[in-house]
C-alpha cells in the first residue's frame, strides 16, 4: 500500500520520461537512426577529416600476433563514388595493409582479398572486405564473392554475397541468412563470428589468406612461395553479424541498390597540384622566333590542332582521381614542305584552381605527345604571318581559366583565318575552354573546304602527333 501511494504521487511529466526511456531501451542492439545528409560531390579533404575525426585508423586496426597490429592505410588517389539514391553517395577507398611491430612496418600482400574503406556522405564509415575465390581477385572485386562490411559506428557487421556482379536476394543469400539463425520477434538479432587469417612469410614478403567468413578453414590454396611455405594463423577476427543490413555498395554489373557505376570523386583535393609541365613529352623553347625562323612567312603552311582529350570520345574536363586528375592537353603543329615545329602552351609551374590559377607561361616542343583528337587544314600564305606572329607574342601569363593550352591553339587557328568551336566547360573550381569539349566539337567540325582533314586513332584511345623535321 505504501508503495502503490508513493507512486500515486509521481508527476505526470516524469511517468512520460520513464516510459520514454523504457521504449528506448526495449532493445539495446537495435541500431541508432543516423540523419543522412545530401552530398554528392565531397572532396577528398572532407574525406580525410571524418577518417581524422572519426579516429578511423585505430578503429580499423587489427591484431596480428604478439606485439604487432595491422592497419589498413588509405589510398586517398583511389577515391571512387557510387550515387545510391537521391539523399545517398557511397565512397571508396582503397586501403594497404600494413604490419607494423613498433620498430619496422611490412606491407601485406592480401591473396583472396580486396580491402577498403566505406563513407556513406559524412555519417557512415565501413571498412569492407571483399572475398573471392577466383585467383584474379581485382577482376572479381564486387562480382563475384562475399563482401564484409563492417559499421566502424555501431560495429555490426553485414554479410553480402555477390554473383555476376549482382547482390543475391535475401532469399538466396546464405551470407545475410547467418544474421537471422536467432531470429526473434525482436525487431533485430545478432549472433558473434569468429574467421581466421592465415599470414605465410615468403622471401621477405608478407601473404594473407582469409577463410571464408565464419571459419577457421585453412587456405586451400598453396603458398604463393616457390617453396613449399607453411601457413600460421594470426589472431582470429571475431565479429557481430546483424541483419540490419545497409545498401550493398554496387558491382560493375548493377550490384546492390545503387546505380553500380563507380566514378571518380566529383572534386578536387583542396590542395591539388597541376604540374602540367612536367608531363610535356619536350624541352622548353627558349628563343620562340628562332624555333620558327625556319618557316618561309611568303608561303601557305599546313596548320594542325592536336587535341588529348582527358576522357577518350568525351567531354568531360577531367578524368583520373581528385588527389591527381588528367586535364588533358592542346597544342598546334605547323608544316611547311619537309619543315614541322610542334608548339604546346604550358604554366611554367603549377597550378590550382582554389588558390592559383595563374603561373608564368612557357612554350614546349610538343613532338611525339599522344593525342585523341586532330584537326589540320591549310592556311593561305596571306595568313601564314600572322599565325607565326600570334605564337611569338604568346600571353605571358598562363590562366587556368582565361588562357589555357586550349585558348592558345584557337587563338592560333584564329589567326590562320579559321574560328573553331569554343565550347567552354565547367571544372572544380573553375571552368573554360578545355580539351574535353574542344575534342568533342572537332569530331563534327566541317567547315567550308580549306583542305581540312580530321583524325581519331584508328584502334585504341590515342595516336601519336607529328615530330619536329629538319
Amino acid at each position: 500500500m505504501r508503495t502503490n501511494k508513493t507512486i500515486r504521487f509521481i508527476p505526470a511529466w516524469l511517468i512520460l520520461l520513464l516510459l520514454l526511456i523504457q521504449a528506448s531501451c526495449k532493445n539495446d542492439d537495435i541500431v541508432p537512426k543516423l540523419e543522412m545528409q545530401t552530398n554528392h560531390s565531397i572532396g577528398i579533404t572532407e574525406l580525410q577529416k571524418i577518417y581524422l575525426k572519426k579516429n578511423i585508423k585505430e578503429k580499423t586496426k587489427e591484431d596480428f600476433k604478439e606485439g604487432s597490429s595491422i592497419n589498413y592505410e588509405p589510398d586517398w588517389s583511389s577515391v571512387k563514388q557510387e550515387i545510391i539514391d537521391d539523399s545517398t553517395t557511397y565512397f571508396l577507398v582503397r586501403v594497404k595493409p600494413v604490419v607494423d611491430d613498433g620498430k619496422e612496418r611490412r606491407e601485406v600482400t592480401t591473396i583472396n582479398s580486396i580491402p577498403f574503406l566505406l563513407f556513406s556522405n559524412t555519417d557512415r564509415v565501413f571498412i569492407g572486405k571483399f572475398l573471392v575465390i577466383d585467383s584474379n581477385i581485382e577482376s572479381q572485386f564486387l562480382k563475384n564473392g562475399t563482401l564484409k562490411l563492417k559499421d566502424l559506428i555501431t560495429n555490426h557487421t553485414s554479410l553480402f554475397v555477390y554473383k555476376d556482379g549482382t547482390v543475391l536476394s535475401d532469399k538466396n543469400n546464405q551470407a545475410n541468412r547467418i544474421s537471422k539463425l536467432t531470429s526473434t520477434s525482436r525487431s533485430q538479432s545478432c549472433i558473434t563470428i569468429v574467421t581466421c587469417d592465415w599470414y605465410t612469410d615468403c622471401q621477405g614478403t608478407l601473404y594473407l589468406a582469409t577463410s571464408p567468413y565464419g571459419t577457421c578453414n585453412v587456405p586451400a590454396s598453396s603458398s604463393p612461395c616457390d617453396y613449399s611455405a607453411a601457413w600460421s594463423q594470426r589472431a582470429s577476427i571475431i565479429d557481430i553479424v546483424c541483419n540490419d543490413d545497409p545498401t550493398p555498395p554496387g558491382g560493375d554489373n548493377g550490384g546492390g541498390s545503387g546505380t553500380g557505376t563507380w566514378t571518380p570523386s566529383s572534386e578536387w583535393a583542396a590542395d591539388v597540384s597541376l604540374n602540367l609541365l612536367e608531363e610535356a613529352p619536350g624541352d622548353i623553347i627558349t628563343d620562340i622566333k628562332s624555333y620558327l625562323s625556319v618557316f618561309n612567312r611568303n608561303q601557305g603552311i599546313y596548320l594542325t590542332i592536336y587535341v588529348e582529350q582527358p576522357k577518350y570520345n568525351s567531354r568531360d574536363t577531367w578524368s583520373g582521381f581528385p588527389t591527381d586528375p588528367n586535364v588533358g592537353h592542346t597544342w598546334v603543329a605547323l608544316n611547311q614542305g619537309n619543315v614541322t615545329r610542334v608548339v604546346g602552351f604550358y604554366p611554367s609551374s603549377s597550378v590550382n584552381p582554389f588558390t592559383k590559377n595563374t603561373s608564368p607561361s612557357v612554350l614546349v616542343d610538343d613532338s611525339g605527345h599522344a593525342a585523341s583528337v586532330s584537326f589540320s587544314f591549310n592556311v593561305p600564305a596571306t595568313n601564314t604571318v600572322n599565325v607565326l606572329n600570334t605564337i611569338s607574342s604568346y600571353n605571358t601569363l598562363y590562366n587556368l581559366d582565361s588562357y589555357n593550352c586550349t585558348t592558345f591553339a584557337i587563338d592560333v587557328a584564329k589567326a590562320g583565318g579559321l574560328n573553331l568551336p569554343s565550347t567552354s566547360g565547367r571544372w572544380p573550381g573553375g571552368g573554360g575552354f578545355n580539351p574535353g569539349d574542344l575534342g568533342q566539337d572537332l569530331r563534327t567540325f566541317r567547315p567550308p573546304s580549306r583542305g581540312h582533314s580530321f583524325r581519331t586513332p584508328r584502334s585504341g584511345s590515342t595516336f601519336v602527333s607529328t615530330s619536329n623535321s629538319n
